[in-house]
């Protein structure tokens, strides 16, 4: 994650639904809709969904560490700018090649059940808290 901590797919484990958000540093649509993303994440705290980002861009340097600046603005748009709580994750390389190279534009989301296989289609571009309710209540609707 954005902290550095290991996450491995135990991380859908007991939840039905997640949405997972792929967003980038250089994107303002995914900054500006961050914060309805928290307020969404906060709302279904209760339920059986949960709500995570990928900072797509913050990719490896030529010595294969995380490159520190846009990892340091990673943490700046989730931690000072956007203040969200949800879990941002740092792709890795089997997530590259399993999802991240397929990306186009951003933001991205797509949803997965709790063994990580997706449930819907992949969503280009952002939302508001409303648009995103109605998506979400649809797709556990039909679970």
């Amino acid at each position: 994650d954005l902290d550095g901590k290991k996450v491995t797919e135990d991380i859908f484990k007991g939840k039905k639904l997640t949405m997972i958000n792929i967003w980038a540093t250089f994107c303002r649509p995914c900054i500006n809709e961050m914060p309805d993303l928290e307020f969404l994440s906060k709302a279904y705290a209760e339920e059986d969904f949960q709500l995570i980002g990928i900072a797509c861009d913050v990719t490896y340097n030529d010595e294969g560490y995380y490159d520190k600046a846009l990892l340091n603005k990673a943490n700046e748009i989730a931690d000072e700018i956007t203040n969200v709580t949800y879990l941002n994750l740092l792709p890795s390389a089997s997530l590259n090649h399993i999802k991240l190279e397929n990306v186009y534009s951003v933001p991205e989301t797509i949803f997965v059940d709790e063994n990580g296989n997706i449930v819907d289609r992949s969503y280009i571009g952002s939302r508001s808290y409303e648009d995103w309710k109605a998506i979400v209540d649809s797709i556990l609707a039909n679970m």
